[in-house]
């Protein structure tokens, strides 16, 4: 059996891991393998540091309620200090594969992730991998094509703005609290989760899905394969399989390209 690479795609928020479990279960996949990078930023002794440093100053948590710019600056440069030069600790036990799938010119976080995938992909492994879908990603599609011969599944998530504002207003305090109490496990982040940017999520979003569908990126759908803008979107680099969900309230499936 082939095995399946899964790209979830949602806004935030949305509910990403609970749709990755339930692809799991949908799929009937065994022993799959999670990719985001922020798992990897979170778990950077030199962010956890940061964050630390972070809940040790006066209000903290308060200030997580309704952060300032200067807050949310402080989150950003943290998170990408660690991205672009953290997880030196994993990269030391990490060799460089003799097959590159990825081109491995990144370095921290980004690096150790793309190392693991690499492996993962040719292990011939399940692959979960967690986006926020702002854009038809030819490039993971493109690996595979090049080292695997995974089915590739894209899983869209659709929640209405409203919905993303509420979730999104405790997710930090709560990840503070569970911070607080272990400091031995995972950091918290804050993205911008301002009702701007959670617009701009699910405008991107909604826009990469209409893409896949309407420019003939899913193998048994043709559809326009033979404008000259269709064949640009996708390219050669097409997928066997989209699904979409809505998780407003309990989530279920509205698209299936099956």
């Amino acid at each position: 059996m082939k095995p399946t690479l899964v790209i979830t795609m949602g806004a935030t928020g949305s509910g990403k891991s609970k749709l990755a479990k339930k692809m799991i279960e949908l799929l009937g996949l065994n022993k799959s393998r999670f990719f985001l990078i922020d798992d990897y930023v979170e778990n950077d002794p030199s962010y956890k540091k940061s964050i630390k440093k972070f809940t040790q100053r006066k209000n903290s948590r308060s200030k997580l309620r309704k952060p300032s710019k200067k807050t949310l600056k402080y989150f950003e440069k943290s998170y990408f200090k660690s991205r672009n030069k953290g997880c030196q600790v994993g990269l030391k036990k990490k060799s460089i594969p003799k097959k590159k799938c990825i081109d491995l010119d990144a370095d921290g976080c980004n690096r150790l992730m793309d190392i693991e995938l690499n492996s993962a992909i040719l292990s011939g492994e399940n692959i979960i991998f967690e986006t926020t879908g702002g854009y038809y990603p030819k490039w993971i599609i493109k690996v595979i094509n090049k080292c695997s011969n995974h089915n590739i599944v894209i899983a869209g998530l659709k929640v209405s703005l409203k919905n993303l504002i509420k979730r999104n207003t405790r997710r930090s305090i709560d990840g503070f609290d569970l911070f607080i109490k272990d400091m031995t496990g995972p950091a918290f982040r804050l993205p911008d989760i301002t009702e701007k940017a959670l617009l701009t999520q699910t405008k991107n979003l909604n826009k990469t899905l209409k893409g896949i569908v309407m420019n003939g990126c899913i193998k048994s759908n043709k559809k326009n394969k033979k404008n000259k803008k269709n064949i640009e979107y996708c390219s050669k680099y097409s997928i066997d399989r989209l699904i979409i969900f809505d998780n407003n309230t309990n989530m279920r499936v509205i698209h299936d390209s099956n």
